[in-house]
């Protein structure tokens, strides 16, 4: 994930963080893995709550990141005071 931002943020500066640009990210089906990272960067670089980041991503990528667990993954990462559950 670090990697990820430190790039992003380094073709943003780039460019004179120009919101008009367009960076694209895309894994195999573009949607979990890929929303994973983007709503990280919305959320970490942009300010954006949890559940902003998500709706954004949605509605730009429908039908937005699938499978629950990298939504859980977002909350866990960025809502303070969430502690991870103890897996069996």
């Amino acid at each position: 994930m670090a990697s990820f931002i430190k790039l992003v943020d380094s073709i943003r500066e780039e460019r004179g963080y120009d919101d008009n640009i367009t960076i694209a990210c895309h894994c195999h089906y573009g949607f979990n893995r890929t929303g994973f990272f983007v709503c990280c960067y919305l959320i970490q670089r942009l300010g954006f709550s949890v559940e902003q980041a998500i709706k954004v991503f949605k509605d730009a990528r429908p039908p937005g990141i699938r499978h629950p667990h990298f939504i859980n993954e977002l909350f866990e990462r960025h809502c303070l005071g969430l502690v991870r559950a103890p897996t069996f």
